[in-house]
Formats: C-alpha cells, sequence, structure tokens
C-alpha cells in the first residue's frame, strides 16, 4: 500500500531548481535588509542633525503630538501595503526611540 505523497514532497527534477529560486530570494531579502540599514542610518544621521538644531534652541526631544501623528500615518500606510499596523507601530516605536535617544546624547554633550 503506497502512503500518500506529503505535501512538502518535491517532484524528481524540481528540487534544483526550487533550491535556486529559494537562495535567489534570499539573496533579494539579503538586499532588501542592506538598503533598510542604509536608510536607518542615514535617518539616525538626520536625527544627530535635529538633536543639533535642538540643542541649540532649547527645545525638547520628545513632542507627543509629533509621535501619535507619526504613529498614526505610519500605521495607515501600512495598512494600504498589507502590513499589520501593529507591527508597523512597534517598529516606528523603537526607530523614533533609538533617534529620540542619538538626539538627547547630542544635546547632552553641546
Amino acid at each position: 500500500m503506497n502512503a500518500a505523497p506529503r505535501r512538502f514532497d518535491v517532484p524528481f527534477g524540481l528540487e534544483n531548481a526550487m533550491s535556486d529560486a529559494m537562495e535567489h530570494a534570499r539573496q533579494e531579502l539579503d538586499e532588501i535588509d542592506d538598503r533598510l540599514l542604509e536608510l536607518l542610518a542615514h535617518r539616525m544621521r538626520v536625527s544627530t542633525r535635529i538633536g543639533r538644531l535642538k540643542a541649540d534652541s532649547g527645545e525638547a526631544v520628545i513632542h507627543p503630538k509629533r509621535l501619535e501623528a507619526l504613529l498614526s500615518r505610519q500605521r495607515r500606510r501600512a495598512a494600504r501595503h498589507g502590513i499589520d499596523p501593529d507591527f508597523a507601530e512597534a517598529l516606528w516605536r523603537a526607530i523614533h526611540e533609538e533617534s529620540c535617544r542619538i538626539q538627547a546624547q547630542v544635546i547632552q554633550s553641546s
């Protein structure tokens, strides 16, 4: 009696093609990750510049209304792109927290 094929069984000859496709997809993710890190680094450089401006003006690091507007905007944009808004909010909270840390460090060292 033959067992039914498992859903992850690969027909003979397709294994290499699937392996190549997987490798290509992983390389694509690696490239996207690199670009994301470059963009985050750029964002942190801008945050450093903003920290200097805030140090000169005496402005506070955290602006709750701006944060809420940012999170609301990113939640809407995430939903339009099929991304979970809760995930987007958590991500932007982490990014904003790091930006504020950098700005506070700049202000403290001024």
